[in-house]
């Protein structure tokens, strides 16, 4: 089950592999609480497991098969995996990383007085592990646990690890993040059945081998960046915690209305089109409309009389007002003399205009002396104003200004305004308003409250075709190198063959440039046909793929290329793409992210 073919050869060799298989085998560094579930479940998998840590009195304890904590079932897994002769226990590193395929970082990060996250016992180990890895001639997976903030693995410990080893990730040894999601009491029952497993790894090498650990306890892994592995463990906590603060606040104010606060929650939890669901946890703009503003002032207008306090509750509409001031600064920073809107309802889809937080935008804007153009497809002025009027009963008086005026700030079309303005304000999230940010002046800004360009289906759609990865266009040099770090062997990309399929000249040339400059042998074609050709011709160790073109698109040509035979089936394909992500450019800017 858990067998993965042996091999020594560096990611994407043409070196056939070898059939010998071979099981994997597993250090733990931190035998604390995660450390010691994770040491004897994988054990309990018959994984041969070695546990590391300082502390002779854990590894004495795990050593014979007791547990070092209290956790239902961990003593009976821990001596039957030391009966069966799958755990061994160390204090030193050495030994345990040349003995094991991957090695698992569990060690403790607490929180430092002013909240940061104390690195070092993570630094330590990585010290550890990499002098161990000098002496060692296989590929080895470093797989950190801890919890930690965005970019510590790549840009904090894998120096650390490449430095005290003298070798190169991605290529000498594969490094990823992996977030654990184990509940104290439950934790056992939790690793058997997870809510989830998260793995980012460098490279598919490193997840590939991670994976394998997993094989018959949870087949649906998602597999990410290292950053956004490390980040959702943070993610979940706060809203963890954050859903504890809200029920209690609740409770509170049932209690003081004399209604079953348990009886209120249970209806409310089982609404999971909404309540509990993924609807409203996109980051973007503020919210508005008839319902949420209003209600949010009546809870704690409520609360308030009751002489309950609800800190939780009353941060929610100063963290809105925040956002939206967020959005204010983001325009000015484009140092604009017109701004264009496109979308001023409350959401897409239709002409209600009440408590719409574009609004508030647009007064401050005004009283601050920009031009003002607004496009919006269902904005019904006469009707629409006259609702917003009757039925807000805000104390923003901006708002009545922009009402009084909107008739001479509305524009008939989107083209209109992206003509009129020098920054383009895209607050609804419409197809149509694509091409309007992606066709605009070369000395036009947009800002982007909604993710107008959402990574999500496009990628999935050159996931499938067989691409690797992707590069947003206008195609920058750090992206290639973020690229050729991971995707081939040696971080500069130095001496690789790479392909470039481009039917922009301009464009290509540019990336041929850049990846010059990177030390890379570059060849250059135009369609998806030419690049089919080129790779059946002669080898390459990477293409970076344009996904529209005409004669055969960067996704045909990808999964025409997977049919081939041999090494360059397996040849990595990143794709390059105006509409996958969010533009990265210096006139592009989105509230979010």
């Amino acid at each position: 089950m858990l067998d993965i073919v042996s091999t020594q050869v560096t990611e994407n060799t043409d070196v056939e592999l070898s059939l010998e298989p071979v099981r994997l085998r597993l250090s733990v560094f931190g035998l604390g609480y995660v450390g010691a579930v994770s040491t004897a479940c994988f054990a309990q998998e018959g994984i041969s497991v070695i546990g590391v840590d300082p502390d002779i009195r854990k590894v004495t304890s795990i050593g014979s098969g007791k547990s070092p904590i209290v956790e239902p079932q961990l003593n009976e897994f821990l001596e039957q995996g030391v009966q069966r002769g799958k755990i061994a226990t160390a204090t030193d590193a050495y030994d345990a990383v040349l003995e094991t395929d991957v090695s698992f970082v569990c060690v403790g990060t607490p929180s430092a007085p002013d909240g940061s996250c104390d690195l070092k016992y993570l630094k330590d180990v990585s010290r550890q592990i990499g002098l161990a890895l000098k002496d060692k001639p296989a590929y080895h997976v470093i797989v950190f646990r801890s919890t930690v903030p965005p970019g510590t693995t790549r840009d904090i410990l894998c120096p650390i690890i490449e430095e005290a080893s003298g070798k190169a990730r991605g290529v000498d040894f594969g490094i990823g993040f992996h977030p654990e999601f184990l509940r104290e009491s439950t934790a056992i029952t939790d690793f058997y059945d997870p809510p989830k497993t998260v793995i980012g790894g460098i490279n598919d090498r490193t997840n590939d081998v991670i994976k394998c650990l997993y094989e018959g306890i949870d087949e649906d892994i998602i597999t990410t960046s290292i950053e956004s592995a490390e980040m959702v463990k943070y993610v979940d906590n706060t809203w963890h915690a954050l859903k504890v603060s809200f029920a209690n606040e609740i409770g509170k104010i049932c209690r003081a209305t004399h209604v079953d606060s348990h009886q209120a929650m249970d209806i409310f939890v089982q609404d999971t089109k909404l309540n509990l669901s993924p609807y409203y946890l996109k980051p973007g703009f503020a919210f508005g409309g008839s319902c949420l503003p209003k209600d949010v002032r009546g809870m704690n207008h409520m609360a308030t009389d009751l002489g309950v306090d609800t800190p939780v509750l009353q941060s929610i509409i100063s963290s809105n007002d925040a956002q939206i001031e967020h959005a204010l600064q983001l325009i000015r920073s484009t140092d604009p003399v017109s701004v264009g809107f496109l979308g001023l309802t409350f959401k897409p889809d239709t002409d209600d205009l009440r408590e719409s937080p574009v609004i508030p935008v647009i007064a401050r804007l005004l009283e601050e002396g920009f031009e003002i153009h607004i496009y919006d497809p269902h904005l019904d002025i006469e009707n629409s104003v006259a609702h917003h009027l009757q039925h807000s009963k805000t104390e923003e008086t901006g708002a009545v200004d922009v009402m009084t005026r909107l008739p001479n700030l509305v524009r008939e079309s989107a083209e209109i305004v992206q003509e009129k303005c020098d920054t383009l304000v895209v607050s609804h999230r419409n197809p149509d308003f694509r091409d309007i940010a992606f066709k605009r002046s070369h000395h036009q800004h947009v800002v982007d409250f909604v993710r107008l360009f959402d990574s999500s289906g496009a990628w999935q759609g050159m996931q499938h075709a067989g691409m690797n990865d992707y590069v947003q266009k206008p195609v920058r040099r750090e992206s290639l190198l973020k690229a050729l770090d991971c995707w081939t062997s040696g971080f500069s990309g130095r001496g690789r063959h790479v392909l470039v399929v481009e039917d922009d000249l301009a464009m290509s040339v540019i990336v041929k440039s850049m990846l010059e400059q990177l030390g890379c042998i570059v060849t250059i074609v135009e369609n998806g046909m030419e690049a089919v050709e080129a790779v059946s011709r002669e080898k390459f160790d990477l293409t970076f793929m344009d996904v529209s073109m005409p004669v055969m698109d960067g996704l045909e040509a990808t999964k025409t290329i997977r049919q081939m035979s041999g090494s360059t089936s397996r040849m990595p394909i990143i794709g390059m793409t105006s509409y996958a992500v969010p533009e990265q450019s210096s006139t592009y800017s989105g509230i979010c992210w």
